[in-house]
């Protein structure tokens, strides 16, 4: 949450709108348990690599050298 105007963070709302998404196929009842379960597999591996891309984008390179 951006902490100055109250406004979700970039992450957060793409985290939000994959949950959505989500949900509103998981209500597909045309879907067989084979899947449902790879439709749950691959929106976790989809969240995981969003917070991944998230954390690569917020974490400062270092220099590995010392001096």
């Amino acid at each position: 949450m951006n902490q100055r105007n109250n406004e979700p963070s970039e992450l957060e709302t793409r985290l939000s709108s994959n949950a959505i998404d989500a949900v509103a196929k998981a209500f597909n009842l045309g879907m067989s348990p084979q899947e449902l379960k790879e439709f749950k597999q691959q929106t976790i591996a989809d969240a995981q690599a969003i917070i991944n891309e998230w954390e690569i984008e917020q974490c400062p390179l270092r220099d590995t050298e010392e001096s």
